[in-house]
């Protein structure tokens, strides 16, 4: 089961992955950083309005100089092979640019307006490291995670066009069968009525039962041909047959697409907020040295951040809250904080409390937006997820009932049109035939094609097995390598661990597709004791060395094996396949 951003690793893990992504650095971290900059970073310069004013203007200048090596860095780490090596040159780069920061805003205040910055040194730096770290971070892990979703929805709807335009292909093969078995029917209907209309002697029945040989064993081989076999431009309209593989098709589509414009955001997690407002403080409360501002700060933050979750969670009883709403009642939350900033540090500046009337609210919007992508895009890989397995299983369907209603034919043509020809011959053999022997030949032989047109729609192979139909159903997506015993394939097909194996190996071919785009799988499956071990194998990249996945009641793991991506399950088959092998 996937789980939500928060829940997927420690918090040191899920960076860990971000930095090692190789695109930990985006447009949006710039975006961010930049929003910061002018607000939460600001210098503090004296002269009020005009002064505060300098500071954003001095420190957006040393955010356009700090930029250029920090686009190098995203461009470098974009083309570096090893993954540890972008993951140090990630971290140190953050950790570089927070120092510098406090430098680079006093460079830029000198240059512009011939004044640095007041404040401590060792506390503004601490400021900036906590801040860039953790906002950095925090926007890296959640766009990491996104894009990576992201890059699994493409191949995912790469395979989903894949297997339509396969179904296509299969649903004009199904329809021509249709019509050849329709056409072939009518054949032998006009060819019985031309035999009944002449002379009927035994050469003649004899001469027919041989058009009816012909004809099944023509549709057999065309039921046993591989798929291609039959040319549907070749094939007459037949419009009654073409009903039968309407509903095959809808079961194939991919997820319709959704929305991108954000309307309403999900509260953001409790405490986090509060957390992040509060570890930007963090360096300033230490700096004052009173531990009673310092426990104050605390309780307020957290509480602040309480009270507007409720809020919105109450709010919104789907789940999510206007934009509006959402950025309006943070908004309340911050005027609170500036009222607490204003009680606890009363000395620092009309314009310096103003400051977490923006910070928190910005920094509520950024969690929510960047929250509300990351599960945007979970939700919709698992859709395509789903569609990409439902397609597999119905392309199964689909090309098992290809052949169903051929080989039908063929079966009845041979066993009761021409097991009737055999006793109309032998009725005739010594005598004229009577009218009555006559009306009872085509009464029963046109009830054997109307049985032939009939049942041959709804005609399936229930003898297939789920692991063959979902082996079958991926076909034409993935070269497929079975190591399979043959006499293993029928045992689990008989048992009831049938569906529960096929479950595994269609969650592990979609794995496949859905985390390297691969285009080939080995599957291996072998009997141990009581147990069925099912291991499928493809070339791919797992972001992580193991990563959750179903259980499907059973020991499974999906983990990285050198350059494959492979799922391992064991299945307790309780004797079950011991008494079919």
């Amino acid at each position: 089961m996937n789980r939500g951003p928060w829940h997927a690793a420690t918090v040191l893990t899920a960076y860990g992955e971000a930095a090692v992504s190789g695109r930990f650095f985006t447009r949006w971290s710039a975006l961010v950083s930049l929003l910061v900059a002018v607000t939460m970073l600001t210098p503090v310069l004296p002269g009020g309005t005009a002064g505060y004013a300098q500071g954003m203007l001095g420190s957006f200048a040393a955010w356009c100089a700090l930029a250029v090596p920090v686009l190098i860095v995203a461009a470098l780490e974009r083309r570096l092979e090893t993954r540890s090596v972008r993951g140090i040159l990630v971290t140190a780069t953050m950790i570089a640019v927070a120092i510098a920061r406090p430098f680079a805003n006093d460079a830029a205040l000198h240059l512009l307006f011939g004044r640095g910055s007041h404040g401590d040194i060792v506390a503004r730096v601490s400021t900036n490291l906590v801040v860039v770290v953790l906002l950095f971070s925090l926007v890296g892990v959640i766009t990491t995670q996104y894009q990576r979703a992201s890059d699994s929805i493409e191949r995912l709807d790469a395979a989903l066009e894949r297997l339509s335009e396969a179904r296509r292909a299969f649903e004009d093969e199904r329809r021509a069968a249709h019509e050849l078995v329709h056409t072939e029917v009518a054949d032998l209907r006009a060819a019985r009525d031309e035999m009944l209309a002449g002379t009927i002697d035994f050469d003649a029945v004899r001469d027919y039962s041989d058009l009816v040989r012909a004809a099944s064993h023509r549709l057999e081989a065309l039921a046993d041909a591989p798929a291609g076999a039959l040319d549907p431009a070749a094939s007459r309209a037949a419009s009654v047959a073409l009903s039968a593989s309407a509903s095959v098709s809808t079961a194939v589509q991919a997820p319709a697409p959704k929305p991108r414009i954000v309307r309403a955001l999900r509260p953001t997690p409790m405490l986090l907020v509060g957390a992040i407002y509060l570890l930007t403080c963090a360096p300033f409360l230490v700096s004052t040295g009173d531990l009673m501002v310092v426990a104050l700060a605390i309780i307020s933050s957290a509480a602040m951040d309480a009270v507007v979750t409720l809020i919105l969670r109450a709010a919104g009883p789907d789940g999510r809250v206007p934009l509006a709403g959402f950025i309006a009642t943070w908004l309340a939350g911050g005027a609170f904080a500036s009222l607490v900033a204003a009680w606890l540090a009363p000395d620092l500046g009309a314009l310096l409390l103003l400051v977490p009337l923006v910070a928190v609210p910005a920094s509520a919007v950024v969690v929510g937006f960047a929250i509300d992508a990351s599960r945007r895009a979970r939700d919709e890989e698992n859709a395509s997820t789903a569609a990409l397995a439902g397609a597999a299983g119905a392309l199964a369907a689909l090309r098992t009932g290809t052949g169903a209603p051929l080989q039908h034919a063929a079966s009845t043509l041979h066993g009761r049109v021409q097991g009737r020809c055999v006793i109309f011959a032998a009725l005739i053999d010594d005598a004229p035939p009577t009218g009555a022997q006559i009306d009872g030949f085509r009464d029963q032989t046109d009830l054997a094609f109307d049985d032939v047109l009939r049942a041959g729609r709804a005609a399936d192979a229930a003898c297939t097995g789920d692991l063959d139909r979902v082996i079958d159903g991926w076909q034409p997506l993935l070269h497929l390598d079975t190591r399979i015993d043959p006499a293993l394939t029928t045992a689990i097909a008989r048992s009831g661990v049938a569906p529960l194996v096929g479950d595994i190996v269609n969650e592990a071919l979609v794995n496949a597709v859905k985390h390297s785009g691969a285009r080939a799988a080995r599957i291996e499956i072998v009997h141990v004791d009581d147990d069925v071990h099912v291991r499928v194998a493809s070339a791919g990249q797992l972001p992580r060395p193991l990563v959750p996945t179903r259980h499907f009641g059973s020991r499974t793991r999906l983990y990285q094996d050198g350059p494959d991506v492979v799922l391992e399950a064991v299945v307790s088959a309780a004797g079950a396949l011991t008494r079919q092998v």
